[in-house]
């Protein structure tokens, strides 16, 4: 883990937090989120990432900093939290970072291996509004809660469900005409 950089991420966090009011995360759920943005991602190949509504930062930021080899693309839609996002890619030279200030929707790049969100909204829109940036074959990782088991109930697509605390990985790989 490079922790230097993920201590300065987490007290530029707490810089802007002061003045815009970004997260409502204390240091101690700062660093609980960065351990909980980092631990599906070992168990998931991938060399590009998309993050829909990456906020003040998750779980995109830990991830870059942590595989600074791989393409790790951030959409925000929020002016005050994208301008956070691209200091922070600034200040820790991020170069695998390329930051979108618009919705996922309006998003024209090259398909990605995997898409990730936390907190943003159920799965089924999440996979609406984003799977025309997935790659065939590639997968969609959502961090969930306790709701996952009646968002799962919907889905009619074969899964996979990391768990570690209360916290449940969503794990989708995309199927042809996903």
């Amino acid at each position: 883990m490079d922790k230097r950089d993920l201590e300065t991420f987490v007290s530029l966090l707490n810089r802007w937090n002061k003045t815009h009011n970004l997260t409502r995360m204390r240091n101690s759920e700062i660093w609980s989120s960065i351990e909980d943005a980092l631990f599906p991602i070992s168990k998931i190949e991938f060399s590009t990432l998309l993050d829909i509504g990456s906020g003040a930062g998750f779980p995109a930021i830990p991830i870059a900093i942590e595989n600074r080899d791989k393409k790790v693309i951030l959409v925000e839609p929020i002016k005050k939290k994208s301008s956070f996002l691209h200091y922070v890619k600034s200040e820790l030279e991020l170069k695998n970072v390329e930051i979108y200030s618009k919705r996922v929707e309006e998003l024209n790049i090259k398909k990605v291996d995997l898409i990730t969100s936390r907190a943003v909204t159920v799965s089924e829109t999440l996979i609406e509004i984003s799977k025309h940036l997935l790659k065939e074959n590639g997968k969609f990782l959502f961090y969930k809660g306790s709701n996952l088991p009646k968002e799962v109930e919907k889905l009619d697509m074969k899964y996979d469900v990391l768990k570690r605390g209360n916290r449940n990985y969503l794990i989708i790989k995309s199927q042809n005409g996903l």
